[in-house]
């Protein structure tokens, strides 16, 4: 017999439908080996392959036009079926679309978080230099260091190719209408072009800063100042050193990219200042990044560095060598990736508030949690009701469907619901993206999205959410035999799903856990705004002094604002409770100078404390009326008595010096009770109030509770007054306090509306299995009623499986809230203690809600007429 070719014989073996195949590859057989006889092999191959390749045109034709068929006739039955369960397919699109929802923005604000700092094409080479010291009572990371590390490192280091300095400095500028404005920006060296890729749009990268009193602006800056990007050449007066000078622009900057961590609207050339001026390495007040080269490490070059501290830094700190350490033991410099800085912020002198890598954490599995205990829905539902069209698949059966083609129906409805459901989300998201970015004062993009890594992920989880949803109901029910089922054979479900109760539990498990988290995180802030601080925060409004013309004339505008009966007291100052930095370094007791500890240092004026209502505890307050106040005194708070090894009345009349220099001793006149002028996050520390009438940065006005507006506008007529040209501008110091937590009430909101739309999704999955067991049980309810049972006894009986269900949950839950609670809570200083009640309350709402969620169903089936319910099958 001869052999067909394989290759033809396999193109036949496609093209041709099962159901005829066999007996259209055995003429194809008869007909080659009659040629094969007559004309020989050659002849016959070519027949045989020409007849191949002839089928290939038929066969793609019909399979299209079939397809095309098939597929409309599939669709029409998917969308009958959803029409005819309307519940089953809102519950499956909505729960999913919501799910979705959720995973989508959360996704972009993780995926936001991620990317700071990583437009620069050499982020992978530039790290910040920072100091590490470890003594006593200071411990963490300081990110500022001296002016002179700059040089020192690139020439003590090759494989530091390169490195830029940051001072951040305030000035007083005036814009062409000869009005005032207070400007924070960066005194900074040409190399930041070098080594960031800050887009300079407007003049030469390789010069913009070298000159002195040069300056380079960011579009929004120069639209502000000038209304107009073209602007080189053209200068803005600083108050520079009590006189205006002028700084030529020397370039336009593209504004700087939200998820940069280096933040600025103006930038100084380094050079107006004298490096001779930067001699100690003991002041500590710069950010200093490093590039390093292409082939260097951090492992390998960071080690490298104690021989930088050992002849630079050491002879300079030897104060620090106490208790027999060493200086490796107490001070390490080390090298921080850029990309890495703004979810690992220093504690200490960060240049702005940070992320932090649990929030992602947090966030991320809270997207992934929602996505899931909605996927679980919808394969729960779509598994669940599927053994309802066990006839529909047996009668396709019966009439020559194939297997392949009920199998890809089921698949092909699954994914349509979940393609439905996604299109559904992102319409959503469209309305709901301005919103965040209006509660949050965010700018996510939803199209940020249709990246396409992002794109390619997101479609990813769809069809993997439809295909799973499809398969079970696509291989189990299309093995159904036609003959048992029509004649009323089981072809249903297993009643007692464990994977079903599992599921539901888990989704329960964690929605209770959010419920227990939004809690804690509630009593958390409402116990940190609603806590004594040690002063009085409210009716006090702040106004800021941009120029040196304010602290000049400060002493006639107290005098004309306490002229007015609605203003209690008004002081000025140089530092404010709630500033993100304060100045700080040791106090020495002069009597022993190897007693000394960190303090922070507070500038004040005379009236600082009475304004702020801050009680004293021991000694006196700065008064006018001692002349030797001026000439140098000091108020320690009550930890920094306690520093001293003193009760407050001891700590009184006791000298100090600030540093070592005994030529600063100052005595201390008193002690003011413990308050908190950071975040409740952190520890009170010790702090020094020093008097400095001539240093004031802003103006604290304590005004009479009532008529808040009255004041304002009291306060306002005597600023007119007394600075013609300054701009008036205004705050209060209670929303400055709240507005150091506003990380965390971020975390509330967001906790509460993914808390919600967690219990939601479940509640609606929960909703469906209830319709689903209500109506699998129809029978039995029907028998029950029959045999005398009320519908209460009914109402129990459906909904005592979902209670033992949910309470189970609710238990699994209470170990894994208090743990991660309990580590939040943490990061307090001062928190809340967890009590029982953070646990029962959500688990009486769970129960409630789970209640509410199937009592509609069950009531519902205990309500049917039994002579209906015996004949439903």
């Amino acid at each position: 017999m001869k052999q067909l070719p394989h290759i033809g014989n396999w193109i036949l073996s496609v093209t041709n439908r099962k159901r005829n195949r066999e007996t259209v590859l055995g003429d194809f057989k008869e007909f080659y080996d009659e040629i094969y006889s007559e004309q020989g092999a050659a002849k016959a191959y070519l027949w045989f392959y020409g007849q191949a390749l002839k089928s290939i045109p038929r066969f793609l034709l019909t399979s299209i036009y079939w397809g095309v068929v098939m597929f409309n006739n599939y669709m029409k039955i998917a969308f009958r079926n959803f029409q005819r369960q309307k519940l089953f397919t809102f519950i499956n699109v909505f729960g999913l679309a919501a799910g979705i929802v959720a995973c989508m923005l959360i996704s972009l604000w993780v995926q936001r978080e991620l990317s700071y700092d990583n437009f620069h094409e050499k982020a992978d080479r530039i790290f910040r230099v920072e100091r590490e010291i470890t003594r006593d009572e200071i411990d963490g990371r300081w990110p500022i260091c001296s002016a002179k590390y700059k040089q020192a490192l690139i020439d003590d280091y090759p494989e530091i190719i390169n490195a830029v300095r940051f001072w951040p400095r305030t000035f007083s500028i005036k814009d062409r209408n000869n009005e005032l404005h207070r400007q924070r920006l960066f005194a900074t060296d040409n190399s930041v072009f070098e080594i960031f890729d800050f887009n300079l749009i407007r003049g030469n990268e390789e010069t913009a800063l070298v000159n002195p009193n040069t300056i380079v602006v960011t579009e929004t800056t120069a639209f502000s100042y000038f209304a107009s990007t073209d602007i080189i050449g053209k200068t803005l007066e600083f108050e520079f050193d009590d006189e205006y000078i002028n700084f030529e622009i020397t370039g336009v900057l593209q504004d700087i990219p939200q998820n940069s961590h280096i933040k600025f609207d103006m930038l100084m050339s380094f050079s107006t200042y004298n490096e001779d001026d930067f001699t100690s390495w003991r002041s500590n007040y710069l950010y200093t990044y490093i590039l390093t080269d292409k082939n260097v490490h951090r492992d390998e070059l960071e080690p490298k560095l104690k021989g930088f501290i050992e002849q630079h830094l050491e002879p300079q700190y030897g104060d620090l060598m106490v208790q027999g350490l060493t200086i490796h033991q107490v001070l390490k410099l080390q090298l921080f990736p850029l990309t890495d800085i703004h979810l690992n912020p220093s504690e200490n002198w960060e240049l702005e508030p940070g992320g932090s890598v649990e929030s992602v954490i947090l966030f991320s599995s809270i997207a992934v949690i929602l996505l899931l205990i909605a996927g679980i829905n919808f394969i729960n539902l779509s598994t669940a009701r599927a053994n309802r069209r066990a006839k529909e698949v047996c009668l396709r059966k019966t009439f020559g469907a194939y297997l392949q083609q009920l199998r890809y129906q089921f698949l092909q409805e699954s994914l349509l619901l979940t393609i439905i459901s996604a299109i559904l989300a992102f319409v959503f998201l469209l309305f709901l993206i301005p919103m965040y970015n209006k509660i949050f004062t965010d700018n996510l993009s939803a199209f940020d999205l249709t990246q396409s890594s992002n794109f390619l992920i997101f479609v990813g989880i769809i069809l993997s959410i439809g295909i799973i949803a499809g398969l079970y109901p696509a291989f189990y029910l299309s093995k159904f035999e036609p003959a048992i089922v029509i004649k009323g054979g089981s072809g249903k479900l297993s009643k007692k799903s464990f994977f079903r109760k599992g599921m539901v539990v888990f989704q329960f498990a964690i929605s209770n856990s959010l419920l227990i988290g939004m809690l804690v995180i509630y009593l958390q802030l409402n116990f940190i705004q609603t806590k004594s601080i040690g002063f009085e925060k409210e009716n006090v409004i702040l106004l800021p002094a941009r120029s040196s013309v304010v602290s000049q004339n400060f002493d006639l505008f107290r005098s004309r604002l306490l002229s007015n009966n609605s203003i209690v007291s008004v002081s000025g100052s140089g530092d404010l409770p709630g500033d993100p930095v304060y100045s700080n370094g040791n106090l020495y007791n002069f009597e022993n100078t190897d007693e000394h500890f960190s303090s922070v240092f507070m500038f004040v004026d005379f009236d600082f404390i009475d304004t702020y209502k801050i009680p004293l505890m021991a000694g006196r307050n700065f008064s006018k009326e001692y002349g030797t106040d001026t000439s140098g005194v000091i108020i320690l708070n009550e930890t920094a008595a306690q520093k001293l090894g003193f009760i407050p009345n001891e700590a009184v009349g006791k000298v100090l010096s600030r540093g070592d220099n005994l030529n600063l001793a100052r005595p201390i006149i008193g002690v003011v009770k413990d308050f908190n002028f950071q975040s409740l996050i952190y520890q009170i520390e010790p702090m020094a109030f020093m008097l400095a009438p001539d240093y004031i940065t802003s103006i604290s006005v304590r005004v009479a509770p009532g008529n808040i507006d009255e004041s304002i506008a009291a306060i306002k007529d005597s600023w007119e007054k007394s600075f013609a040209d300054e701009q008036f501008e205004y705050s209060f110091l209670d929303q400055r306090i709240e507005s150091l937590y506003e990380n965390q009430e971020k975390t509330q909101v967001i906790t509460i509306i993914f808390t919600i739309m967690s219990v939601l999704v479940a509640c609606l999955g929960l909703f469906g299995l209830a319709a689903f067991t209500a109506d699998e049980r129809t029978k039995e309810i029907g028998i029950r009623k029959t045999l005398g049972a009320n519908v209460n006894n009914i109402f129990v009986t459906l909904t005592k499986d979902y209670v033992k269900w949910i309470s189970l949950s609710t238990l699994i839950s209470w170990p894994i809230s208090y743990y991660l609670t309990n580590n939040w809570l943490d990061n307090f200083a001062y928190r809340i203690d967890i009590s029982l009640l953070v646990f029962i309350v959500p688990a009486i709402v769970t129960i409630c809600i789970t209640m509410i969620t199937i009592s509609y169903q069950t009531i519902k089936s205990s309500l049917l007429n039994p002579v209906d319910t015996l004949k439903c099958e």
